[in-house]
């Protein structure tokens, strides 16, 4: 990819984090209203495959915008400082609600086992609410941030960490994983294991300005990578019967193209959005709920598919989830302001 001189964003610009943050929340209820996508129900397979690879950019975009707002935080204040705020931001509220999903799931099934060890195994596994799996890996980037924060030359150094596990882990592992063993696992790097590329990625990609013509190979690579992973999924499932895993992984190259496809347009593209007011208001306002979103919204869905929605419906899938998503924005916003709940909904 050919990119320009490096050239730090105005600071006006770091809008299109707040919008990326606010999609990729939104992202993330679309996935799992479409959950029955993993039914592999054949008379919804068209609307959930298209759903399922629409959004699949949403984990990695939010593992970039760490990149971007935490690789630096030794300018702000000094490393016993950020694993305090981050576990306040982040490991307590994940402790809470694991827990709430624990006293949930005991409704139902009293046969559960309680022994404290069980209990702290469950929610290391993530037994009680399995999308919490998203904080393992988001804690084991942050041990990894005071290292990062001490590199010099960031860009050009996260620049080849990146095209590394791009290249040893995106690909390599994709290859691998279709039936290509010479591919041998132990040739990913480890340098930039598992999901540390994407705050990698996002922290260059923050920093470095991208031509008009990286940035369009970079979109029609994007769109390409969508349209593989839909197509694979939707041609070639029914035949697996089971969900075609060619082009399905987070780590694989065609996720982390896509994600960067979106991260860069939101970055050349946010401030027309910020032209309008309303608009940029509604993402301001919502960006200190995405959290609070992400740990509560599946018992939304599961008390709504539970009584009066149909988890099949397209409509539910599509127009519930948005409507929920602006319900508990609202709601999670009214809430922060009990300063005891705020660990619940940081």
């Amino acid at each position: 990819m050919m990119m320009e001189a490096t050239a730090t964003p105005k600071k006006e610009s770091y809008f299109y984090l707040s919008a990326l943050t606010v999609l990729s929340a939104l992202a993330v209820v679309m996935l799992h209203f479409n959950g029955i996508f993993w039914q592999h129900k054949q008379e919804i397979w068209l609307s959930s495959c298209l759903i399922e690879a629409l959004f699949y950019f949403a984990v990695p975009v939010f593992f970039m915008i760490s990149g971007c707002t935490l690789i630096d935080y030794k300018k702000r204040y000094s490393t016993p400082t950020f694993f305090v705020k981050r576990m306040h931001r982040t490991l307590i509220p994940f402790l809470l609600w694991s827990l709430i999903s624990l006293v949930s799931m005991w409704n139902y099934d009293s046969t559960l086992d309680l022994h404290p060890w069980s209990v702290v195994c469950g929610i290391m596994k993530q037994e009680y609410m399995p999308i919490y799996w998203f904080f393992m890996p988001l804690f084991a980037i942050y041990l990894c941030m005071p290292v990062l924060a001490d590199m010099e030359h960031k860009v050009k150094t996260f620049s080849y960490m990146a095209l590394l596990g791009c290249i040893t882990i995106g690909i390599f592992s994709m290859l691998r994983n279709n039936g290509l063993p010479a591919f041998n696992q132990a040739l990913e790097a480890p340098l930039c294991g598992g999901f540390l590329v994407y705050p990698l990625l996002g922290y260059v990609l923050h920093h470095k300005e991208l031509s008009m013509k990286a940035r369009g190979w970079l979109y029609a690579g994007g769109l390409l990578c969508f349209a593989a992973h839909f197509i694979s999924m939707y041609w070639f499932s029914p035949a697996q019967g089971g969900i075609c895993g060619v082009f399905k992984n987070y780590l694989y190259i065609t996720t982390i193209i896509q994600a960067c496809a979106v991260f860069v347009f939101f970055r050349y593209h946010a401030d027309t959005l910020a032209r309008c007011k309303w608009i940029k208001r509604a993402i301001l306002f919502a960006q200190p709920a995405t959290l609070g979103i992400y740990l509560s919204h599946m018992y939304v869905h599961y008390t709504l598919t539970a009584t009066v929605c149909d988890a099949t419906s397209v409509l539910y899938r599509t127009l519930g989830a948005v409507t929920v998503f602006v319900l508990l924005t609202c709601g999670i916003r009214l809430l922060q302001k009990f300063r005891f709940l705020r660990y619940l909904f940081p």
